[in-house]
């Protein structure tokens, strides 16, 4: 239901945060740096999900002070 255009919750397991939402986030960003990146930000409901993901506050610290990687 959460990718059917309606909005429900915002994340995959009901209002809470869960291991399904981080990992389509980490995995739909990584494919949006590739040839991908136009049909992911053309998927509001992927994008929106991985904006809030990476504003989530442990994420967002997580993700300015990580080291730059290849990966």
């Amino acid at each position: 239901m959460f990718m059917q255009g309606t909005y429900i919750s915002n994340f995959f397991y009901c209002s809470q945060l869960s291991l399904a939402d981080i990992s389509v986030a980490c995995i739909t960003e990584m494919l949006a740096e590739q040839p991908y990146s136009d049909v992911i930000k053309a998927n509001k409901p992927v994008s929106d999900l991985i904006d809030r993901v990476k504003a989530l506050p442990n994420i967002k610290a997580w993700i300015e002070s990580r080291p730059v990687t290849q990966f």
